[in-house]
Order: structure tokens, then sequence, then C-alpha cells
């Protein structure tokens, strides 16, 4: 699942998570209130969030998320690395600087997505 405005970032993402293997179909939430509605019914093995969604938003949504699906990944795409440190700190599998290669990109999702539960 994608958290993202509408936009290139979020269609460039969703075109690129559908590469990868063991994903279906890509959902997709304009911000995280749509997010924790959707993962109420399924929960995603990825959640690519833009940091760019407000950081209370982005940090409930990290909180909510995490206790309703354990089992699911978080990446958080970030401006900054002072926002890299906060959603690591908000529960964020990992978090990238926006500009990341998509190749990069890619290969980090994939390992998330295959890494067994750390919990």
């Amino acid at each position: 699942m994608i958290v993202a405005s509408p936009g290139e970032l979020r269609e460039s993402l969703q075109a690129l998570l559908a590469t990868l293997p063991r994903v279906g179909q890509v959902l997709v939430a304009n911000d995280g209130a749509g997010a924790l509605s959707a993962i109420e019914r399924n929960c995603p093995e990825l959640l690519v969030v833009d940091g760019d969604i407000p950081a209370s938003n982005a940090h409930r949504l990290l909180e909510r998320a995490k206790q309703e699906c354990p089992e699911s990944r978080f990446l958080v795409l970030v401006d900054s690395t002072a926002q890299l440190n906060e959603a690591e700190s908000a529960g964020a599998d990992r978090a990238v600087l926006k500009g990341y290669p998509a190749s990069q990109l890619l290969r980090t999702a994939s390992e998330l997505i295959n890494r067994p539960d750390a919990s």
C-alpha cells in the first residue's frame, strides 16, 4: 500500500512496486486516515508512506498500523535527515531520502517484503 497524495510520486511508486514478484494489487491511500481505514480490512505486506503527509498523521499512522498489522513492513520516504530520524523513531522499518535511485528503492522494498519476522 502507498500512502501519498495523488500525483507523480504515487503513480511512480505504484508502477515500481507492481513489478515485484510477490506484489499483487498495489493499494493507495491519500492520507493516514484512508490508510488506517484500508488496513482494518486487509493488512498489506508493505506500507510505503510519503513523509510529506502531516507529521502527526504519519506518526499516528505508523503507531496504529503497527498495532493492527504487526507483520507489515513500513518504508517512509522523507525530504531530510531530520525526517529520516523521526520516521525511524516512529517505527518505520526503513526510511529513505526522496531521490533514492529507483533500483535501490525497489531492492529495499523487496528486502522488506521478503524479510522474516523480526518480532
